[in-house]
């Protein structure tokens, strides 16, 4: 017997995704609207439906919010609604997102069976398929608790010889003091689960190759700039109590990165040309795997060595490309962002040891810092506790002290010596090609 079941990740239906590139899109006929969760839940819906799945699978943060109750009810129960009506059976567990509204939303949705409702395991028999689903649902925002310890209250209920037992959890593997549900992976190895399908952790880690299926499904679509890469529902497939699992990308906004060297660019206008050279030749190096993406929002960093790298300190982001958008192969590539702090000015370092000018002295500073050699630890150091006790202050983000580490800080202080130099040089010598700093 054949089973088809369509397993989907975290949603965060209600959270805004916004663009730098709106009315140029709207000017080609996209809306932001169709790029955000909802409608990447709707194209899921789609799949279901043209696959012809059994069951679709929830993973947990469905919604955003817990306080978003009736933003998520209207997408959520039209979807389930339409799976509902083409025959198809609606399981899922809560996450830590959602882990209050979503017992709402099933008394509103009797046909979207909730499973492991108040943070108890559940086995869920779908006996016309030979399946049964075990789950657990998160009971508040925050579990401090490893969920797995407990899984032994259920597991007599289990029938692996004559059925396939599906796992569907969200949680944080391997992260002991997490407030997310810590699982160890070992624990997950049972073998009376023929898989796990995880949520949480919205980059996809689940392998389609994997005989025993263990791993996160990873977001319905990419939610920031750092979610790059294939997003959407994965396909289960059961037949003849073997498992195989296939990852379709139907997300219609997906978010790419890539890296553009600098070193032969002389001027704000050959970056640009080179930049929109380097956008189309990517482009076409993803284009067969990039499925029923409508829009992909990339975000570029450049790096070597310029000569023009105080023009591109003193770019504004429109000449730098940002904003722009072009169609290829009937999708639409807009840039999110250029990042140019891994740009370094075309200066050879002058480290005479007897000179004692300014820019000699920074050369001697800046080649330490390079190679760690001299007081270049300790400066490090320094700076990294200065910068932590910045960020400790209240106004800022307590993921920018997280941020700050030894090696964020030696490229903080690198980026400031080398604009430094650059400066001292350019009241010296003017803004020549390559210099010599400390000449």
């Amino acid at each position: 017997m054949e089973v088809n079941i369509l397993c989907v990740g975290d949603m965060h239906i209600g959270r805004s995704i916004s663009l730098p590139f709106v009315s140029e899109l709207e000017e080609n006929g996209i809306k932001l609207k169709d790029l955000q969760p909802g409608e990447a839940w709707s194209l899921a819906c789609d799949k279901a439906i043209e696959q012809k799945a059994d069951v679709v699978a929830l993973l947990g943060d469905l919604v955003d919010r817990d306080d978003q109750f009736y933003e998520a009810l209207g997408p959520l129960e039209q979807g389930i609604h339409r799976l509902v009506t083409a025959g198809i059976q609606v399981v899922g567990i809560a996450g830590n997102h959602d882990s209050q509204v979503l017992p709402r939303l099933q008394k509103s949705i009797p046909s979207f069976k909730l499973i492991g409702a108040g943070g108890r395991w559940e086995v869920y028999n779908l006996d016309e398929f030979n399946l049964q689903f075990v789950g657990w649902s998160f009971p508040q925002n925050a579990v401090t608790t490893n969920p797995m310890t407990t899984f032994h209250t259920v597991e007599d209920q289990l029938t692996p010889n004559t059925q396939t037992v599906i796992g569907l959890l969200h949680c944080e593997l391997d992260v002991p003091k997490s407030a997310n549900a810590p699982v160890y992976s070992p624990s997950l190895l049972n073998p009376n689960v023929s898989a796990w399908l995880l949520g949480h952790i919205h980059k996809p880690s689940i392998q389609s190759e994997q005989f025993r299926p263990v791993g996160y499904l990873g977001s319905l679509s990419g939610l920031d700039p750092t979610e790059t890469g294939a997003h959407g529902p994965w396909k289960l497939e059961i037949e003849n109590r073997t498992i195989s699992m296939e990852h379709l990308p139907v997300a219609p906004l997906r978010f790419e990165q890539m890296d553009i060297p600098v070193d032969n660019i002389h001027t704000i206008e050959e970056l640009q040309d080179a930049q929109e050279s380097a956008i189309r030749k990517y482009a076409s190096s993803l284009e067969d795997g990039l499925g029923d993406a409508k829009v992909i929002s990339l975000r570029i960093k450049l790096t070597g060595r310029s000569d023009c790298h105080r023009e591109l300190r003193s770019a504004n982001s429109g000449e730098l490309g940002v904003g722009t958008v072009r169609s290829i192969s009937q999708r639409m590539w807009g840039v999110e962002k250029v990042d140019i702090t891994d740009v370094r000015p075309n200066l050879v370092l002058k480290t005479d040891s007897e000179g004692k000018d300014p820019r000699t002295v920074l050369s001697r500073i800046l080649e330490d810092l390079i190679e760690g050699k001299g007081d270049s630890v300790q400066l490090i150091e320094d700076a990294e506790r200065e910068l932590q006790s910045a960020a400790s202050k209240r106004g800022w983000s307590s993921e920018s002290a997280k941020d700050i580490d030894f090696e964020s800080t030696k490229n903080f202080l690198l980026r400031a010596a080398w604009t430094a130099l650059e400066e001292l040089d350019a009241q010296f010598t003017g803004n020549d090609s390559k210099r010599e700093a400390g000449a």
